[in-house]
């Protein structure tokens, strides 16, 4: 009796537990939902991850039908990444183009509500995966989808990495499947890596990992993975012929030299050594040592997923214009090892695997709240809406006054302006182009825009009231021959004087 009484004390306990990590997971999960949902009616050009850029390049596609042009040409625009989400925006829009084109905070809008839904879904399948292919318990599971919530940062709030981060996770669903028919699950598989590539390039990096899960779950793993290559090649094919419209040494400058920005080693290391990030680096090593003894089938997946998503992590972290956004697969991989550890796995002890758990859980939760206050300490959102009726009124002037085959350039980045004036403003983003200048590249030559600056081709400057003179921050230089003809608002208006 006294034993039966014990074991019921320690079953109370353990429930007690979890609820206990459930709310923690579940408070923290809720303050990053209220927070995504605040940030939808924004007046702020960029909540993360150059959203006004996605913003440019939709308007791109609702007006000419693609988003590639020529970069050393005007807009001297660069579209470093694949299409899909670009589209997938545009094509929404398009079920009442003027609506959106005429006010272009509403595709701001747009495009953040489609990737919280695109995170929420994201959310719910991590869940299936861990009830379904991992046999994890549902409590666990729902911690575990909480954490993958939150897990989403600034480049989920208004990108394509919301879609991105989906097709890894449905990849992962249907990989482990061991119900699907062969050909049928090849053709998912296959569909879904075409659409992750098509999304963002480094979605090749996923082929490896579906090649391994393949070779693990398989009973012929040779026909499985043929099957797969294959068919991804035709779709990937056939991708290719719907959308690539342009030359293909336009896409060529677009997708490839316009990602040649350098190395950034030091953005490596602060990743690593972060109060943030470290620790969930310190959590995968030591869920990889366990799993190393641990000789079960899922436990093999697990160690080759957490693998191959670490050398994924390393390998694009340390390129210029990288984000936090490429430790994301990592750090799920991690999430469903240490479910998967504490539930599953015999290889450490009961106490251990519970206390790290709780650990890891507490370390997430507290981090995804910590980024979010940082970053707004910093000022990194805003609800300047008298900011977006000044330029809608700067916009208008502008409009209004210009030719045909003349342009405007906005001495500044991250505003509305790009937006407002998408048909006649030239480098609407100046991050990628500052990058490629300041390293002496010459993968992309931007002289023409200086000829343009000085015969007139560039009619009207803009700038802040406060500013001193009209020295660029991208090209690090002043341009002359430009009078002040207006302020409005906090903004200038400078036209070439003509002779």
């Amino acid at each position: 009796m006294d034993h039966f009484r014990q074991r019921l004390e320690l079953l109370s306990a353990a429930r007690y537990w979890l609820k206990g990590i459930l709310f923690c997971a579940l408070l923290s999960t809720l303050f990053v939902l209220v927070f995504r949902i605040w940030l939808i009616p924004l007046y702020d050009a960029e909540i993360g991850g150059w959203e006004y850029e996605i913003a440019f390049e939709v308007q791109k596609i609702l007006v000419t039908g693609s988003v590639y042009s020529d970069p050393e040409e005007p807009p001297y625009h660069i579209t470093q990444k694949t299409p899909v989400y670009q589209y997938l925006i545009a094509i929404i829009s398009s079920i009442n183009k003027p609506f959106f084109l005429n006010e272009p905070i509403r595709i701001f809008w747009l495009n953040r509500s489609v990737s919280l839904l695109l995170c929420a879904g994201s959310a719910v399948l991590f869940f299936f995966l861990l009830r379904k292919r991992f046999e994890i318990n549902t409590t666990i599971a729902i911690i575990g989808a909480l954490l993958c919530f939150g897990s989403f940062g600034q480049h989920y709030y208004a990108r394509m990495d919301a879609l991105y981060i989906l097709a890894f996770l449905a990849l992962l669903f249907i990989g482990l499947s061991t119900q699907t028919p062969g050909l049928l699950k090849a053709f998912f598989l296959a569909l879904l890596t075409s659409l992750a590539v098509f999304t963002k390039q480094s979605g090749v990096l996923y082929i490896p990992i579906v090649v391994g899960m393949l070779a693990m779950v398989e009973k012929n793993p040779v026909k499985a993975i043929t099957r797969y290559l294959t068919l991804g090649a035709m779709m990937a094919a056939l991708l290719w012929a719907l959308w690539a419209h342009d030359k293909l040494d336009v896409l060529y400058k677009n997708l490839v030299l316009g990602l040649a920005m350098g190395k950034w080693w030091g953005f490596l290391s602060g990743v690593l050594l972060s109060e943030s990030f470290g620790p969930l680096f310190l959590f995968g090593f030591g869920a990889m040592a366990v799993l190393a003894k641990d000789k079960s089938k899922p436990a093999r997946i697990l160690l080759i997923l957490l693998f191959f998503t670490l050398l994924t992590s390393l390998y694009l972290l340390p390129n210029k214009g990288a984000g936090i956004n490429y430790i994301t697969e990592f750090r799920l991989a991690v999430i469903l090892s240490m479910a998967y550890i504490l539930q599953r796995t015999e290889m450490a002890g009961k106490a251990a695997r519970e206390w790290a758990f709780a650990l890891f859980v507490l370390h997430l939760s507290f981090a995804n709240i910590i980024y979010i206050l940082g970053m707004q300490k910093a000022g990194q959102w805003q609800n300047d809406r008298e900011s977006y009726r000044q330029q809608a009124m700067v916009s208008s002037y502008v409009s209004e006054n210009i030719d045909k085959g003349e342009y405007v350039y906005w001495i500044g980045e991250e505003s509305f302006l790009s937006n407002f004036l998408f048909e006649n403003i030239i480098f609407p983003v100046k991050v990628t182009p500052r990058i490629i200048i300041r390293n002496n590249s010459s993968t992309i030559d931007f002289s023409m825009f200086l000829d343009q600056m000085n015969s007139g081709a560039v009619r009207y400057l803009i700038v802040e009231e406060n500013s001193t003179g009209l020295k660029d921050n991208c090209f690090g230089r002043p341009f002359y021959g430009f009078q002040k003809r207006k302020v409005m608002g906090r903004y200038q208006i400078w036209e070439w004087e003509r002779e």
